[in-house]
Protein backbone atom coordinates (compact mmCIF):
# COMPACT_ATOMS: atom_id res chain seq x y z
CA UNK A 1 0.00 0.00 0.00
CA UNK A 2 3.04 2.23 -0.28
CA UNK A 3 1.65 3.66 -3.53
CA UNK A 4 -1.58 4.84 -1.92
CA UNK A 5 -1.77 8.56 -1.10
CA UNK A 6 -1.15 8.90 2.67
CA UNK A 7 -4.10 11.19 3.40
CA UNK A 8 -6.56 9.97 0.80
CA UNK A 9 -9.11 7.42 2.09
CA UNK A 10 -9.75 4.43 -0.12
CA UNK A 11 -13.16 4.31 -1.83
CA UNK A 12 -15.56 1.75 -0.39
CA UNK A 13 -15.76 -1.26 -2.69
CA UNK A 14 -18.46 -3.64 -1.53
CA UNK A 15 -17.55 -7.32 -1.74
CA UNK A 16 -13.78 -6.88 -1.89
CA UNK A 17 -11.41 -8.29 0.71
CA UNK A 18 -8.50 -6.14 2.02
CA UNK A 19 -6.15 -8.14 -0.22
CA UNK A 20 -8.25 -7.33 -3.27
CA UNK A 21 -8.30 -3.67 -2.27
CA UNK A 22 -4.50 -3.67 -2.16
CA UNK A 23 -4.23 -5.41 -5.53
CA UNK A 24 -6.73 -3.00 -7.07
CA UNK A 25 -4.54 -0.06 -6.07
CA UNK A 26 -1.21 -1.84 -6.69
CA UNK A 27 -1.70 -4.06 -9.78
CA UNK A 28 2.07 -4.51 -10.14
CA UNK A 29 2.09 -6.62 -6.96
CA UNK A 30 0.33 -9.45 -8.79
Amino acid sequence: MARSPPHKPLPKRVGLTPEQHILSYNPDLI
